[in-house]
């Protein structure tokens, strides 16, 4: 285990993969922190009742997570065509075999097919579908009480986390959400997004007090590739009272951990 920096937070995270051997894929590592920011909005005369949460996802791995968008004919199905793109993963090649990404030198890559990117009207930006899921989860049965809608995200290099990742990167290269640049975050980077955003929240409609499991998954659709799959979720548990949220652990009450979406 490492520990990284968030917030002036320490947060244990899992050790990189294996160095790659000469000629691999540089392949990205997406971890998502435990959810943070936690409060519970409407009710009654005030609206739908929703848990807002932030979300952290972190790339721990060799590669940079990079998605290129291209010329899409109606990938997201709506029946208009200049609303999104094609996504396509660009997995970087260790040209000189050092087990460490460099832009300058490693500048050969393959394309994966990752799905669509979509103009998200209510951020007023590109975003890459899918990236993300939230879901409520009751603890003793593992049976899922509440769900967000799977999450799109401008994916971008926000902070620098402090842990030495081979190939790291010291300074941000991912800024843009527009349809004519790449997403993604470098390697030891994150990107966060505010429970106070758009979106960013899972409907409680007939959810009743007690005790659950707050589930992020990332990449729940299984779009891109990785280094290890087997990271990609976080779970803490929560305790809801009317429109009072608390976190009480940071692990879930077995079986749940053991399960798979």
């Amino acid at each position: 285990m490492i520990a990284v920096l968030l917030g002036g937070l320490a947060v244990a995270g899992p050790a990189p993969a294996q160095v790659p051997a000469p000629g691999a894929q540089l392949l990205p590592d997406l971890v998502p922190f435990d959810a943070s920011g936690l409060t519970v909005t409407g009710g009654g005369r005030l609206g739908p009742r929703r848990l807002r949460l932030s979300t952290s996802i972190v790339n721990r791995g060799p590669g940079p997570m990079e998605i290129a968008p291209a010329r899409a004919r109606d990938c997201n199905g709506n029946g208009r065509r200049n609303d999104d793109e094609l996504a396509r993963q660009r997995i970087y090649i260790d040209r000189n075999g050092d087990g460490r990404f460099h832009r300058l030198d490693d500048d050969t890559f393959v394309v994966h097919e990752a799905g669509c990117m979509v103009f998200h009207a209510a951020h007023d930006h590109w975003h890459l579908s899918d990236f993300a899921r939230y879901e409520l989860v009751q603890e003793t049965t593992g049976r899922s009480v509440a769900s967000s809608t799977k999450v799109s995200f401008c994916i971008t290099d926000l902070e620098r986390i402090r842990a030495r990742l081979p190939g790291r990167a010291m300074n941000e290269f991912y800024g843009a959400c527009d349809p004519d640049h790449p997403q993604g975050l470098s390697i030891g980077w994150l990107d966060t997004y505010d429970a106070g955003l758009p979106g960013q929240y899972i409907p409680l409609r007939g959810v009743r007090d007690g005790r659950y499991c707050l589930r992020i998954t990332v990449d729940s659709a299984n779009r891109l590739s990785e280094s290890r799959e087997a990271n990609n979720r976080s779970e803490v548990a929560i305790v809801l009272r009317g429109r009072l949220v608390r976190a009480i652990a940071r692990n879930c009450r077995p079986p749940l951990a053991a399960q798979v979406p």
